[in-house]
């Protein structure tokens, strides 16, 4: 029985790519280190050409990538347009050079395919470290690409945070806030953790009106402040315990005092992952204030106030 071979990205979106919903641009620098990285897995397979013989041909992952590019494409050899848009004959390295950018992606799934379990673990994890280093709003999980757009998170996210924090007077939250960002573009995982969860703390007691108080306090007071009053009251301790203490549970396991004897590493995904949701968690507890509460309007006086006659010269 024929297992039919997953589809590749260029064919996966290929409507989105005809329609220009969806688009990619892959620098020079960037297809050259995925060809880099794609070589250092060339690793050594076996080919049975033909299925009623039993002999198998020594051969490589490169090799064999080839033809299934004739295949999947429909063509006799591979080519990219030339400085005057002729087509021009290339190599597989100069295909990766000079294709567009989702034929890149579908190499990459091809090569991807013929590896061991572990290989495709391993050349997983390296690919999406050289997207990470090359600014790319991609990832690469379980051979699909996906498109992670942290710049989004970022402005929509972190520097809301920031000017909602200072135009509502929570200047200690805002300043931890900017801590966690610090110490995740130091390298410092852990200390973003420390400064996400202190800054989402700090966010609670400035609406409450506190100096102190442990999270779960606080998230109990941020309920009996109304704060959860649009979600039915059923739902309201689940929230608080599954979803309002995500970030002080991240703290506890990952970067305070819960771990125990054995102390954990954190990766850059989690401290990351903790920096937006801390972020997210302080938007939604500000705006619900906002809400409750929202600012006097600043009074305009119907006249101009009157003018002392200081002999003012014209």
């Amino acid at each position: 029985m024929n297992r039919r071979q997953p589809m590749t990205f260029s064919k996966l979106h290929a409507k989105a790519l005809r329609e220009k919903r969806l688009s990619l641009n892959l620098s020079s620098r960037l297809r050259n280190r995925l060809w880099q990285l794609l070589r250092e897995y060339n690793d050594s397979i076996g080919v049975q050409r033909d299925p009623n013989d039993r002999w198998i041909d020594n051969s490589d992952i490169a090799t064999e990538l080839v033809p299934k590019l004739h295949r999947a494409y429909g063509i006799e050899s591979l080519e990219i347009s030339g400085s005057k848009e002729e087509k021009v004959t290339v190599d597989l390295q100069g295909f990766i050079a000079g294709c567009a950018p989702e034929q890149v992606y579908d190499v990459v799934q091809l090569w991807y395919d013929d590896l061991p379990r572990d290989r495709q673990r391993s050349l997983q994890q390296e690919i999406n470290l050289v997207l990470e280093e090359e600014s790319c709003p991609w990832c690469f999980c379980d051979r699909d690409f996906f498109q992670v757009d942290s710049k989004f998170l970022e402005e929509r996210i972190q520097a809301q945070v920031h000017e909602l924090l200072n135009a509502q007077g929570h200047y200690g939250a805002m300043q931890e806030f900017v801590e966690a960002r610090n110490d995740f573009s130091a390298g410092d995982f852990k200390g973003t953790i420390l400064n996400a969860c202190k800054a989402y703390e700090s966010t609670m007691k400035s609406i409450l009106a506190r100096d102190s108080g442990a999270a779960d306090d606080l998230i109990r007071g941020l309920d009996k402040a109304g704060i959860l009053d649009d979600l039915p009251t059923k739902l309201r301790r689940p929230f608080q315990t599954k979803v309002l203490q995500t970030v002080p549970f991240m703290r506890n396991e990952l970067a305070g005092h819960g771990q125990g004897q054995a102390v954990l590493p954190v990766s850059r995904e989690l401290a990351e992952l903790c920096l937006h949701v801390s972020g997210s968690l302080i938007l939604f507890c500000v705006r619900r204030h906002l809400v409750l509460n929202p600012p006097e309007k600043p009074t305009v006086n119907a006249s101009p106030a009157p003018v002392e006659d200081d002999n003012i010269p014209f």
